[in-house]
C-alpha cells in the first residue's frame, strides 16, 4: 500500500497562512501585491505591441501614437519599480517566516519529551526536517510554498485573462494545449510522489553518514579512534551508507529526468500545432495583423501560464510534502503533560517521592530494568542507590524526577500521580549531575548559571565554593569569565574530569532545587578528592532530599538509607552498617572494593 502524506497540500497551505499570522502578517499582503502587479505587467507587455499596431492600421495621428506609447511606456515603469520595490521588501519577511520555523525546531528538539530522544523513528525525522529547512530560506518548504502560491495566483488569473483573449480560436486547439501540457504535469507528479514514498530510505542513509562523521568530529572520540585505529571501520560504515545513497539519489535523477524529457517533447508538439493554425488563419482569412500580433503573443502566454500554473501545483505539492516532514517533526506527539498539566503545589514541608508497584521496560527490550518496585523517599532523607552495572540505577533515577514515566505502576509526588503535573514544573523541583551531561562552549559562569543573562555572581562563587572549586579558578586566565571549549572560543580552556564533576555540582547548587539527584558524582576523582567531596556533600545537602548513585560503596557512610539494586529490584535496604551486618551481597561486594584501599591489600589479595 502506497504512503500517502499526512497533510495534504490544502491542509498545509491553511496551516501556512495561520503561521503567517502570527510571524509575519505583512507576507501575505506583499505576496498580494506581486500577484497584482505581475499581472498588470503581464497585460501590459502583451497589448502594447498590437496597440501601437492598431495605430498604425488605422493611421491614427502621430500625436496620438506617441501617447500611447508614453502611457505604455510609464504604465510598464510604474509597475516595473513596483515589482522591484516587493520583491526586495519581501526577502525580509521571508526570512521572519524562515526564523520562524528554524526557532520551533529548535525549541522542539530542546523541550522535547525525555522518551522522545529515545526513539530512533524521532531522530530520523528530525534529520529529515532539518535537513529540507537546511538551505536559504528562499529554498525552505515554508517560504518556497508561499512564493509559489503568489505564483499560482498569478497563473490563474493570467490564464483566465489571456482565455478571454483567445475567446475566437477553436476549443479543440485550447484542449490541445491544455491536454498535452496536464500530461507533462501528471509525469512531474508521478516522480514527485516516489520521492516522497521513499523518503524514510535517503533519510535512513543520511542519518548513518552524519552520525560517523559527528562521532568523527566529537571532543569525546578522538583518543579512542587514534588509539584503536578506528578510522578504517568508520569510513567502511561511511562509504556503505553513501553507496546507498547514492543508488538512490541515482533512481530518484532517473525517474525526473523521464518526466522532464516527456514534458519538453509535448511542449514541441503543443507549440507547434498552436503556431502552424494562426498562421494558416492569418494567411487565408485576411485577419488584421495587430490581431495576429495580439493572439500569437496570447498563445505564446497562455501556454507560459499552463505551464506555470501546472508547474506551481507540482512544486506545491513538492514543498508540501517536504512541509509535512517538517511538521511531522514539529508536531510529534509529547507522552508528557507540559503547560495544560496541573501546576505542582508548593510545600513548606517539603516532597516525599514514592513509587508504587513501578516497572520499566525500554523500547524493544527482552525484559523489565525496574521490575515491580516499591519505594518511599522521605523529604530530607540522604538516600544512596548501588549495585553493579545493568542493575537499574541511573533508571531508577530518571524515573524519579519525571524523565521517563513507568510501563506498569505510579510515580508519586506527596501522593498525586507525576502524571497529572506539568512535566516542566515538575522538573524545577529536581537538580541534578548525571554521568551523561553538557558543557557548552561559554564562560565558566555562564555554566554554571545556564544563563548568558542576569547571572548572581555572588551565588555562582558561594556554588564554586562549596562544589570544591574555589583553589581552582583563579589558576584560569579570566577567572569565572573564562570560556570553555576551543570549538568557539580561541582562548578556551579544557576541564579535567574531577574539575568538570566539581563544576557540573555547581552548577546543580546553583538551581538551588528541592531534590538533589547525583549520579556517580565522583567517578573522576581519586580516593582523597573523593573524601573531601562525600564531605562537602554531607554538608551542602543537609536539610535537603538527596538521592546518591554510586559504584563506590564508601559514598553511602553519610547517607540515611542505602538500597542495593540487583536485576532491577531492591535486593538489600537499609543503613550501611546495617547491611554490612546482614553479610549479603551489598557486604560481600564492600569487601571487595575496600581490600584495595587497605594497608597490604595488594599481598592479601594475593
Amino acid at each position: 500500500m502506497k504512503e500517502k502524506p499526512k497533510y495534504s497540500l490544502g491542509q498545509n497551505l491553511i496551516y501556512l497562512s495561520r503561521v503567517c499570522r502570527r510571524e509575519t502578517k505583512a507576507l501575505p499582503v506583499c505576496t498580494a501585491g506581486l500577484v497584482a502587479l505581475e499581472l498588470l505587467n503581464s497585460l501590459a507587455g502583451i497589448t502594447i505591441g498590437p496597440a501601437i499596431l492598431q495605430k498604425v492600421e488605422q493611421r491614427a495621428p502621430l500625436a496620438q501614437m506617441l501617447l500611447t506609447i508614453l502611457l505604455y511606456t510609464l504604465a510598464l515603469a510604474v509597475f516595473a519599480a513596483g515589482l522591484s520595490y516587493l520583491r526586495d521588501g519581501i526577502h525580509v519577511f521571508r526570512s521572519r517566516l524562515y526564523d520562524a520555523f528554524d526557532r520551533a525546531q529548535a525549541r522542539k528538539a530542546a523541550e522535547t519529551s525525555y522518551p522522545n530522544t529515545l526513539d530512533p523513528a524521532f531522530h530520523r525525522m528530525q534529520e529529515l526536517a532539518y535537513r529540507v529547512m537546511g538551505g536559504t530560506n528562499v529554498q525552505t518548504p515554508p517560504v518556497a510554498m508561499v512564493t509559489l502560491t503568489g505564483e499560482l495566483c498569478t497563473a490563474v488569473l493570467g490564464f483566465g485573462l489571456y482565455l478571454l483573449l483567445l475567446k475566437g480560436l477553436p476549443p479543440i486547439l485550447l484542449a490541445l494545449v491544455v491536454g498535452t501540457t496536464a500530461s507533462g504535469f501528471f509525469a512531474g507528479k508521478y516522480a514527485g510522489r516516489w520521492e516522497f514514498q521513499t523518503r524514510e530510505e535517503a533519510a535512513k542513509y543520511r542519518y548513518e553518514m552524519l552520525f560517523v562523521t559527528n562521532t568523527a568530529m566529537s571532543n569525546e572520540m578522538p583518543k579512542d579512534i587514534r588509539l584503536f585505529h578506528m578510522q578504517p571501520w568508520l569510513m567502511e560504515i561511511y562509504d556503505k551508507a553513501l553507496g546507498l545513497y547514492r543508488g538512490y539519489c541515482g533512481r530518484r535523477e532517473r525517474r525526473f529526468l523521464g518526466a522532464k524529457a516527456a514534458d519538453v517533447l509535448l511542449t514541441l508538439a503543443r507549440n507547434g500545432i498552436a503556431y502552424a493554425y494562426l498562421v494558416h488563419t492569418a494567411l487565408t482569412r485576411g485577419q488584421s495583423a495587430s490581431l495576429f500580433l495580439l493572439q500569437f503573443s496570447a498563445v505564446t502566454g497562455f501556454t507560459v501560464w499552463i505551464t506555470t500554473i501546472l508547474d506551481s501545483l507540482i512544486a506545491l505539492h513538492r514543498e508540501s510534502r517536504k512541509l509535512c516532514g517538517v511538521r511531522e517533526f514539529l508536531e510529534w506527539p509529547e507522552p508528557f503533560r507540559m503547560e495544560e498539566g496541573e501546576a505542582v503545589p508548593r510545600s513548606l514541608k517539603g516532597y516525599a517521592l514514592r513509587l508504587e508497584n513501578v516497572s520499566f521496560r525500554y523500547p524493544k527490550a527482552e525484559k523489565d530494568t525496574i521490575c515491580g518496585m516499591n519505594l518511599t523517599i522521605h523529604p530530607g532523607e540522604k538516600l544512596a542507590i548501588v549495585g553493579l552495572n545493568g542493575a537499574g540505577k541511573t533508571t531508577l533515577v530518571k524515573l524519579l524526577c519525571g524523565l521517563l514515566d513507568p510501563t506498569e505502576g505510579r510515580v508519586l509526588l506527596n501522593g498525586e500521580d507525576i502524571r497529572q503535573f506539568d512535566r516542566r514544573d515538575y522538573y524545577r523541583l529536581f537538580t541534578a549531575v548525571f554521568q551523561e551531561h553538557s558543557l557548552f562552549s561559554a564562560s565558566l559562569a555562564a555554566n554554571i548559571a545556564q544563563s548568558e543573562t542576569d547571572i548572581d555572581m555572588e551565588r555562582v562563587k558561594e556554588c564554586v565554593k562549596n562544589a570544591g572549586l574555589e583553589e581552582t579558578i583563579p589558576q584560569f586566565p579570566d577567572g569565572l569569565s573564562t570560556n570553555l571549549g576551543k570549538a568557539l572560543h580561541d582562548d578556551g580552556i579544557e576541564l579535567s574530569g574531577g574539575q568538570e564533576q566539581r563544576l557540573l555540582l555547581a552548577r546543580a547548587l546553583y538551581k538551588d532545587a528541592s531534590i538533589l539527584l547525583l549520579d556517580e558524582p565522583t567517578a573522576a576523582l581519586d580516593p582523597i578528592a573523593e573524601n573531601d567531596m562525600y564531605l562537602r556533600y554531607d554538608a551542602i545537602t543537609r536539610g535537603r532530599t538527596a538521592v546518591y548513585i554510586s559504584h563506590r560503596l564508601a559514598s553511602t557512610r553519610f547517607c540515611d538509607r542505602v538500597l542495593f539494586l540487583k536485576d532491577g529490584k531492591i535486593l538489600e535496604a537499609g543503613t550501611h552498617e546495617e547491611l554490612l551486618a546482614l553479610g549479603g551481597e551489598y557486604a560481600a561486594l564492600f569487601e571487595v572494593q575496600s581490600r584495595y584501599y587497605r594497608e597490604g591489600g595488594a599481598d592479601h589479595e594475593a
